[in-house]
Formats: structure tokens, C-alpha cells, sequence
């Protein structure tokens, strides 16, 4: 934690322990009260899980942690269903937690949407078959009113060149589903093709994304999504040193944090972007 965003000390160790699981791609997001949430993906080390027996713990498993002060957390709670599906994020809308994820059923790839009250005892709302030729990427949910939007990646099969794999990136998708089932999605191109892609609300109700951008070559660049257009429109292009980027508002600004490849040690550096608020 921090007060100013300069000098930062550690305040708690997130962890599992029965069964011991590495934890991945953790995420905040606040409550309907005003707590703290941390969700994330956790995964047994390779080796230490024994599927032939039935009360065997899933491999891979989504969960989240709450707390008061961001200082004492509160066990690990599942997200029911969710496991061996990546959950990328949490939002919120009331009183309901909202995780989207993506996985496979079948031999065909598909994405599950799941909700929580208070964040607790998340089940299934809805599944969506992609078939095999598409598969989805990073998956970030947002509401307007009681609209859901998700704006996903997605890539083709795999190709083979020499040693080295190269994913082709397909142009982006923007779904979007109306409460309070959320069960009836319609999916439409945006203008760009993207590698991943995270998006935040400012208080202009503006909708500024942060996404991989592949066209004419990778980038990762700050955009403003329009709902109405399904445009990106990028404003400014990020450092190709930095990667794994997340982002927040505060006073006036976006605070980006992010690794730099070529660190000696693993460091995690953060930036302030001014914004020009309307």
C-alpha cells in the first residue's frame, strides 16, 4: 500500500495452503459496500494433484478474497463452475459480483459468464459455444445501465514457423446482453485487431481501454472504446519495454503499472498519465 504512490510497503501475503496453489493474475475490484476484492486463478503445481482419486481437488480454480482494510483478508472463496476456465476479472453492478471466463467444452472453445451476491456463491448465467476456429483471448466486462459489454480478443489456430509458434490475432469482438438475465448476447467486430485488452469507467463516463494492438505492428496503447461505434481510438502508445500493464483512476490521473522486460530483478514500476477530464 501507499499513500502517495511513490513509497510502498507490503501490507499482507495472499495465499493458498490446503491444497498449496500458485495463484495468477490477480485483480482488485471494490464491492457494493465498499470492501476490497482480490480475484484470481489458482493452479496446483504440475505433479501434485492425483485426478484418479474422486475427492481430488480441480487443478485449476478461480477465486476471490475480501477484505475490509486491504491489510486482513478472508479465506479463499470458489467461483462455482468456473473451474478450469480463466477468469480474467471481477465487476460489479449493485449487488452483484460479474466474472466472465474462457475455456474449452467439447473440443469447441467458449467463454461462461457467472454471478455472486456480495461476491459469494458465483453460479453460471451463461455459456457461449465460439466453435474451434477462433479462439477467445482476454475477456474485460462492462456495464452501461443494465447493459453488460465485453470486449474480447481472439486469435486463430496456432502456426508453425521454425521454432517458434505465432498466434495470428483476429479483429476484436464487442458483445453486448441485457439484464437482468444476461442469457441473449450479440457479438460484433470492433475496428481493430487486438491482443488483450482491459477497460475502465472515468468519471466523465468516458471509456478508456487499454489494449495490445497488432495492426500495423504490436503495440500496447491507451484507447477510448465508443459502445455506440465500436471504435478504439488510440491516444497514446506505451513504451514496448513495458508489459503486463493494469490501470486505475485517481485525481485526474490513470496509474499504470506495469513490468519492464529488460529488469535485472522482478520489479513492478508505476506511471501517471494526466487526463484531461470533460
Amino acid at each position: 500500500s501507499s499513500v502517495d504512490g511513490d513509497k510502498w510497503e507490503s501490507v499482507a501475503l495472499i495465499n493458498v495452503l490446503k491444497p498449496k496453489r500458485r495463484l495468477y493474475k490477480p485483480t482488485f475490484s471494490v464491492t457494493s459496500n465498499g470492501l476490497l476484492m482480490i480475484a484470481a486463478h489458482g493452479a496446483i503445481p504440475w505433479g501434485n494433484a492425483d485426478a484418479s482419486q474422486p475427492d481430488s481437488p480441480p487443478g485449476q480454480l478461480a477465486m476471490c478474497w475480501i477484505s475490509k482494510d486491504g491489510h486482513t483478508w478472508s479465506e479463499p472463496t470458489p467461483i462455482t463452475g468456473a473451474t478450469g476456465y480463466a477468469v480474467n476479472h471481477v465487476v460489479w453492478n449493485r449487488e452483484t459480483a460479474f466474472a466472465v471466463a474462457r475455456g474449452e467444452s467439447c473440443g469447441n472453445y467458449a467463454i461462461n459468464l457467472y454471478s455472486g451476491r456480495e461476491g459469494k456463491d458465483f453460479t453460471r448465467l451463461f455459456g457461449c459455444n465460439l466453435g474451434n476456429e477462433s479462439q477467445p483471448g482476454t475477456l474485460a466486462l462492462i456495464f452501461d445501465g443494465d447493459q453488460m459489454h465485453c470486449l474480447m480478443s481472439r486469435y486463430n489456430s496456432g502456426e508453425i514457423s521454425g521454432t517458434q509458434t505465432r498466434f495470428p490475432w483476429s479483429t476484436g469482438l464487442l458483445g453486448t446482453a441485457k439484464g437482468p438475465r444476461f442469457d441473449e448476447w450479440e457479438w460484433k467486430q470492433i475496428n481493430e485487431s487486438i491482443a488483450h485488452a482491459k477497460l475502465l469507467r472515468l468519471p466523465d463516463q468516458r471509456i478508456i481501454a487499454i489494449a495490445g494492438l497488432t495492426d500495423p505492428e504490436y503495440r500496447t496503447s491507451l484507447c477510448e472504446l465508443n459502445l455506440a461505434t465500436r471504435k478504439l481510438s488510440e491516444f497514446l502508445t506505451l513504451p514496448k519495454e513495458w508489459h503486463n500493464v493494469s490501470l486505475a483512476h485517481h485525481d485526474g490521473q490513470l496509474w499504470l503499472s506495469y513490468h519492464e522486460s529488460h529488469s535485472v530483478k522482478d520489479t513492478v514500476h508505476l506511471a501517471k498519465v494526466k487526463l484531461d477530464l470533460k
